[in-house]
């Protein structure tokens, strides 16, 4: 499943079964709103220099992308030195 996959890069180890339960709702939410405003997802995709697969789904592609910022931004992912 891509959930554990993101996981395990991002925190090395995989996601808690209540974890995995948090990020498939939140992809679940944010499909929902970004079908219903398609708009709002390409805004979100426009951002950044790299350049987009225009053959994938921007509504998946944006709602990984805000449960990847997510992740990304839990406690445990952030490196204090």
């Amino acid at each position: 499943m891509l959930i554990t996959f993101l996981w395990k890069r991002v925190l090395s180890r995989p996601p808690a079964a209540e974890e995995r339960t948090l990020v498939k709702g939140l992809l679940d939410r944010r499909r929902t709103e970004f079908k219903a405003d398609p708009k709002a997802a390409g805004e979100l995709l426009a951002v950044g220099i790299a350049p987009r697969d225009k053959t994938l789904d921007p509504i998946e592609l944006a709602a990984w992308t805000t449960a990847a910022r997510a992740v990304l931004n839990l406690h445990e992912s952030i490196a204090r030195y």
